[in-house]
């Protein structure tokens, strides 16, 4: 197996050599502005994980991104989003 540097692997330094994220306290800790270089990256990452999944036999399904408090208190995750 290949052995790469530590700074190599390092988002943040990889960051300020391609521009692909950006962040904002008012967004949130580690939650990444995608630039258009990234957004580009992350794009052809979601195609290629989708064609992989479809040809693997997966189908589609979507959910809504926000729930009830009382699914998050059935699934027992409450404790850990109740903040």
């Amino acid at each position: 197996m290949k052995s790469w540097p530590t700074n190599a692997l390092d988002h943040r330094e990889l960051n300020r050599d391609l521009d692909v994220f950006a962040t904002d306290p008012l967004a949130g800790s580690g939650l990444p502005l995608w630039l258009p270089a990234g957004a580009a990256i992350r794009d052809e990452l979601q195609r290629l994980a989708k064609q992989i999944a479809h040809d693997d036999g997966c189908v589609d399904v979507y959910t809504p991104v926000l729930g009830k408090r009382a699914l998050f208190e059935r699934s027992g995750h409450w404790p850990d989003f109740r903040s």
